[in-house]
């Protein structure tokens, strides 16, 4: 079986049209005279903004659908929960400092096994096995 492609109609044209209008500019004139010259450079610049257009469209138009690829899904758009919605039984009790025994710390980075805290008071670093 043939393996059936789209079909392209300025596709692989748009991409040697940049190479034949600037040999066209500096080597067109030798070759098939001022005249020709003239009308080939005037119908390679439609050319090409023919091909932009068509592109432009083409890029436009796949941005402006916004049709899901798959019906089954659905985009929920979600929002922050204030500590009062979610509650005190969501969270992890306090860690507290060795040094003053402060449950003001902070979380720092999670480590294998461990995680790295700071006192917002003493400003000790620490860690705590998880």
């Amino acid at each position: 079986m043939l393996n059936k492609r789209p079909v392209m109609i300025f596709g692989k044209i748009s991409s040697i049209l940049p190479t034949l209008i600037v040999f066209n500019l500096l080597f067109g004139w030798i070759i098939f005279g001022f005249y020709n010259w003239l009308l080939i450079g005037i119908l390679l610049i439609f050319l090409m903004i023919l091909t932009t257009i068509v592109f432009g469209k083409t890029v436009y138009s796949s941005f402006i659908r916004q049709e899901p690829k798959n019906k089954d899904v659905i985009d929920v758009e979600g929002g922050a929960l204030d500590d009062e919605q979610l509650g005190k039984d969501n969270w992890t009790a306090a860690v507290s400092c060795p040094r003053c025994f402060s449950t003001e710390t902070r979380f720092i980075e999670p480590k294998y096994e461990m995680s790295l805290y700071e006192c917002l008071k003493c400003g000790v670093r620490f860690e705590v096995e998880e």
